[in-house]
């Protein structure tokens, strides 16, 4: 269902705020509790992290803070970042 509706649309952030907002899994919390800085600490660690399984649990610890607001900016600077990188030259 998710990844139809992200086809359907194209916005992958729009999508999986979507599904989170209606989640019975994980309940986004009603305010933001993350500052500038958590954002950016998180996005450092999550650029550390090479593998899928390392990066799972950060994603995690993230989310579970993350409105759903939160969530969907946090993926749409994601998403910027691995459009920067594939412009890079090696």
């Amino acid at each position: 269902a998710m990844i139809q509706k992200c086809e359907e649309s194209g916005d992958v952030a729009e999508t999986i705020s979507d599904f989170y907002s209606s989640s019975t899994h994980v309940k986004p919390p009603p305010k933001t509790m993350l500052s500038n800085y958590d954002v950016d600490k998180f996005l450092h660690e999550l650029a550390q992290l090479t593998r899928e399984q390392d990066q799972i649990p950060l994603l995690r610890k993230i989310t579970e803070k993350s409105t759903v607001n939160d969530l969907r900016m946090f993926i749409r600077l994601i998403q910027k970042d691995l459009v920067n990188i594939s412009t890079i030259s090696f």
